[in-house]
């Protein structure tokens, strides 16, 4: 059997693609014995340790790649003799078009697209983004041939299957692991390890900075590493997956990393480097990945590192609450291949998660794994405008406010849905009187009247000790108000705000605000 794989590497784009071809190619030569040839616009001498040049078939000795249609006729020109085949492609710039040329030359088609983003004229199209094990979610349409096999969510993700499952081991040392990418950018790592140097952090902590065969501004990490003992660096490595279980935190790009740390185990810090990355916080959240952020948060690198500093401090707490919901196995190419190749009938979709029917109201504990539902809750405009500050949270500052809050907060959930948010913070003022800040915020404009009551209520019920409550309302909230008197909460002046000496309330506009006592 003839496979042809087309692909491609940069400083743009990263490895990720690249490696992903070069796990199905050893796959096919070494335990399937095919006949298997990777194709690549130009091999570069930088990788020549990370890759054996007899892998890669340069497409473009000479010239440059111009569109889709002259690289598809000089691709056919290279596998023509064939007659047959399967091509495996992955790369962005092709698709439909690309993939129908070839398609019409009688080889079947096997796309990758982590996107769903593109038109396709696939046989098989693969796209193991998380959120599509849920099948509604994706786009069928975007694949223009008839026929085709879709093979879709993490089942298909393409893992080394050479993992050792070994938990880290116990000792003083917190051990952080920096990767953005095969052809990152190494002055983002710089910056944050620099942060570190400044603040002087770097006690019982050790920076491990990946280092790809196509990164850029290697010198100053280098000068680095060998003034500081505490910054190690990983050179052209291929199974990160073992140097990730020996790590505590990740850190870098929101790539094929997802897959490689979530399997790890490890607690990871994801960052937008690039447009085609995820950016779905939900997907993310069901393999583990709670902590996402966009490249903007490299510009607040104090912000970062303080909310590094935290996950050490809070490194057992988030060992117990960040688990995944889906399971990763290292089984993905060996399905893929099975089904493209052996034609076998694909195995339905199963979700990890176990949804049960349940009726009315529920009230759950919040914990970390609720960090970005409630984040974007408390930004919704419903929320904002009622607000003691009206001002939308940066994702950044709530990861931080989060990670060292005393605050006590609970969902109330109706027939599984979310509805509302609502908290109690412990407060004090100078002479140590103890106070319970109350307050509420909605999940979504299905929130009603009855469903704030029943929280509300249920909080009174659930602080059975007599206890001194204050709520603060902007004086504009028309519904708060009307629901504090119904519940039977005084207002009471801001003078006795004031004579209590309670800090919580020393930078608030006191004559924007209602202060009620229950």
């Amino acid at each position: 059997m003839n496979i042809f794989l087309r692909t491609n590497f940069n400083k743009k784009i990263g490895l990720g693609h690249l490696l992903r071809m070069l796990r199905i190619y050893s796959f096919l030569k070494e335990k399937r014995n095919y006949n298997c040839q990777i194709f690549v616009d130009r091999y570069s001498k930088k990788i020549s340790r990370f890759i054996h040049k007899s892998k890669l078939i340069e497409l473009y000795q000479k010239g440059k790649f111009k569109d889709q249609i002259q690289d598809a006729k000089k691709f056919y020109k290279s596998i023509k003799d064939f007659k047959s085949g399967y091509v495996f492609v992955d790369d962005y710039r092709l698709d439909e078009k690309w993939e129908k040329y070839i398609s019409n030359k009688n080889f079947s088609i096997v796309s990758f697209d982590d996107t769903n983003l593109s038109n396709h004229y696939s046989d098989y199209l693969i796209n193991y983004d998380p959120q599509y094990i849920d099948k509604s979610k994706f786009d069928f349409k975007k694949n223009k041939k008839k026929k085709s096999t879709f093979l879709l969510g993490p089942q298909y993700s393409i893992l080394p299957n050479n993992i050792n499952h070994t938990k880290i081991k116990k000792n003083r040392i917190f051990k952080i692991i920096i990767n953005f990418g095969g052809g990152g950018n190494l002055n983002l790592s710089k910056n944050i390890i620099l942060q570190f140097i400044r603040k002087k952090y770097y006690k019982d902590i050790e920076i491990s900075v990946v280092i790809g065969p196509l990164a850029k501004n290697r010198k100053d990490i280098f000068n680095l590493s060998k003034k500081f003992n505490f910054i190690k660096l990983i050179e052209n490595s291929t199974d990160l997956i073992n140097i990730y279980q020996n790590h505590h935190l990740y850190i870098g790009a929101a790539g094929t990393s997802v897959f490689e740390t979530a399997i790890s185990k490890i607690q990871t810090i994801l960052i937008k480097i690039t447009e085609n990355q995820s950016t779905n916080i939900f997907s993310l959240e069901k393999l583990g990945h709670f902590i996402f952020l966009d490249r903007s948060s490299l510009s607040k690198v104090d912000k970062l590192v303080e909310l590094i500093i935290s996950f050490k401090k809070n490194y057992s707490r988030l060992r117990k609450t960040f688990r995944p919901d889906i399971k990763i196995d290292t089984n993905g190419l060996k399905k893929i291949i099975n089904i493209t190749l052996k034609k076998k009938k694909q195995k339905s979709f199963k979700e990890v998660i176990k949804n049960k029917k349940k009726k009315d109201y529920k009230i759950v504990k919040v914990n970390d794994k609720y960090i970005n539902n409630y984040f974007y809750a408390r930004n919704l405009e419903i929320n904002t405008r009622n607000s003691t500050n009206s001002n939308k949270i940066n994702i950044l500052d709530h990861y931080n406010w989060w990670m060292n809050t005393k605050r006590k907060s609970f969902l109330l959930q109706k027939n599984n849905k979310s509805i509302l948010y609502f908290y109690e913070e412990k407060i004090f003022s100078k002479d140590n009187k103890i106070f319970y800040l109350s307050g509420w915020f909605a999940c979504s404009k299905n929130c009603m009247i009855k469903d704030i009551l029943y929280a509300l209520n249920w909080q009174r019920r659930y602080k059975r000790k007599k206890v001194r409550w204050l709520s603060y309302i902007k004086k504009n909230n028309k519904l708060s108000i009307s629901l504090s008197k119904y519940l039977g909460w005084k207002q009471i002046d801001y003078k006795a705000i004031k004579k209590n000496n309670i800090n919580y309330f020393k930078k608030i506009n006191y004559n924007k605000f209602i202060f009620y006592e229950r």
